[in-house]
């Protein structure tokens, strides 16, 4: 007798990142619009781009059904795109929370069984705290899988580091927010110093409060805190780069979460002793099943955001009780949780660098 079929239903609330991922992704979301707005896009125009896109409302841009997740679970992944650009979710949040319960309202049509919220849409909604009471359907911020994902990695890399035990520097950039703090609060007996940078770090802050070491830095200055480190983790909500070429220490490896990046692009053309790294994805075992261009195109290279694959894993378990909701709430039991759920569904953390999805 064959095994029972389970059926879920994911949400993944997206955005473009900036306008350079806009050029990039608009001819594969919007390919019955992208005759008619193709001369606006070659023009390269961003303000005439951005006015014009962030008039839509938040609308479905893919739905990809039936994806075998286990022998005993398939999955429909449904995106739907909330038009507005980072510097414009920061700016008005008025009309975020617009766009974001009209997002709502598409998935509780579409019966979802649990949304998850990508880049800015996490931080603009307090990660998803704001939020979840406008809903029927469960949220969650996808910020403790990627937390575990960006833990896991920057302990896989420091195995293959040449840096004695005893002379490990971590900066960590957005220290003060979900991921940061998760991170440094797990990785601070991994190194010997901590850098802990935010725009509102002081030591009265929280996680300086519940860090159990002594030999730390605290900084307001990105590029003055990852002079001298190691290993950089990147976590901070910037709308821009934060950091460049320059910037890090020879032969520093960089673990970036930031949704837009916080690490110049250029560094990999610029500094070859520099390895950059995506960090908070992770790779699952049905990717070669999808055949879809748009999936093909949110994850190349099977290098999926820990926030979907977080929602993915909740599902899958039903364990509703693990969404991640607001800010400093992911302590090591439930990074364990998620560790498990991981490795009994075949979800890894990436260990692919920039260069190598490139």
């Amino acid at each position: 007798m064959s095994k029972q079929q389970h059926h879920k239903k994911i949400g993944f609330i997206i955005h473009p990142l900036d306008i350079a991922n806009f050029f990039k992704t608009f001819p594969v979301f919007y390919k019955k619009t992208h005759s008619f707005l193709g001369p606006l896009i070659n023009e390269k125009k961003p303000y005439r781009l951005t006015r014009l896109f962030s008039k839509l409302p938040s609308h479905k841009v893919f739905h990809i059904r039936g994806v075998s997740f286990t022998e005993s679970m398939n999955v429909d992944l449904v995106g739907v795109m909330c038009p507005m650009f980072p510097k414009e979710m920061i700016l008005d949040k008025k009309e975020v929370m617009v766009k974001m319960k009209q997002a709502l309202q598409i998935f509780e049509r579409e019966k979802m069984d649990i949304v998850t919220l990508a880049g800015f849409s996490s931080i603009v909604t307090n990660g998803g705290y704001d939020i979840v009471d406008k809903t029927t359907v469960p949220v969650t911020s996808g910020n403790t899988m990627t937390s575990v994902f960006c833990i896991d990695l920057i302990r896989y890399l420091l195995e293959g580091c040449q840096i004695r035990r005893d002379d490990r520097t971590l900066a960590v950039i957005g220290a003060t927010g979900d991921i940061g703090s998760a991170c440094a609060r797990a990785l601070c007996g991994d190194f010997t110093r901590l850098v802990l940078c935010s725009r509102t770090i002081s030591p009265d802050s929280d996680l300086v409060k519940q860090l159990n070491v002594n030999n730390y830095i605290l900084s307001r200055d990105a590029k003055e805190a990852v002079k001298n480190a190691d290993i950089v983790l990147t976590a901070a909500s910037s709308i821009g780069t934060l950091l460049t070429a320059e910037d890090f220490k020879n032969g520093a490896v960089v673990c970036d979460s930031g949704m837009p990046p916080n690490v110049g692009r250029m560094v990999l053309n610029k500094r070859k002793d520099v390895k950059v790294f995506n960090g908070g994805r992770g790779r699952v075992g049905f990717y070669d099943t999808i055949t879809n261009e748009k999936w093909k195109s949110l994850f190349p290279g099977n290098a999926v955001f820990g926030c979907f694959l977080e929602a993915l894993l909740i599902a899958a378990s039903g364990r509703s009780d693990l969404v991640s909701l607001g800010k400093g709430g992911i302590d090591q039991n439930k990074l364990e949780e998620f560790r498990v759920l991981a490795k009994e569904y075949n979800v890894s953390f990436s260990k692919d660098s920039e260069t190598e999805l490139c």
